[in-house]
């Protein structure tokens, strides 16, 4: 409901406690998951980009695949229309940050 209200094209969730078999059938009405990374061994966590289904998007598997799971988990994806990479990083706090900071610094360079 509250983004029915909103004029939000993207939407950015983290901890969003979602295993693999559901982030696909995740349905945000109107809302189309654009990119998930989710864990595998173990719960809860996670992050999810979704966007308004009319929105393009295209899902960069460079990032995704960068994360470690319990260090720093991303979603990604560039969107034509507004001309943006969008990534949503979670960082657990049980993670290493000097992992964290080297993973992220590594992503930045690769899309710059």
């Amino acid at each position: 409901m509250f983004l029915s209200e909103q004029n939000c094209d993207v939407v950015f969730l983290t901890e969003h406690w979602l295993v693999k078999e559901e982030e696909l059938s995740t349905c945000i009405s109107d809302y189309t998951v654009a990119s998930c990374f989710p864990r595998t061994n173990h719960v809860h966590g996670e992050a999810l980009i979704s966007t308004r289904a009319n929105i393009e998007f295209e899902t960069l598997k460079h990032v995704n695949d960068s994360s470690i799971e319990m260090e720093i988990e991303m979603a990604s994806a560039k969107i034509p229309k507004y001309d943006i990479i969008a990534i949503c990083v979670y960082r657990p706090p049980v993670g290493n940050i000097d992992v964290f900071v080297s993973r992220i610094d590594h992503v930045l360079d690769s899309i710059g």
